[in-house]
């Protein structure tokens, strides 16, 4: 059923028959199943833009180039103690 024929149903429902108040929590728990299933549309377009994945930074904290400037200071001071 489109939208066009849900709204000509619902304004030809609503104008020949009182509704109760079960009609009424139907219509409630329909709108807020349509407004979780937009907001979880755009939660999903929004965390991956354009289809990309998400590119992985690594960072090496344990560099070769450190050590030999601790060893360097080191050795150093080892040698102005001494």
């Amino acid at each position: 059923m489109t939208e066009e024929e849900r709204r000509e149903r619902a304004i030809l429902i609503s104008s020949q028959r009182i509704l109760t108040q079960s009609d009424f929590e139907q219509l409630k728990l329909l709108e807020m199943k349509k407004r979780i299933q937009d907001r979880r549309r755009n939660r999903s377009e929004q965390s991956i833009p354009n289809n990309k994945k998400r590119k992985t930074i690594s960072i090496d904290t344990d560099s070769e180039s450190d050590d030999d400037e601790k060893k360097k200071i080191q050795s150093e001071q080892k040698l102005v103690n001494k």
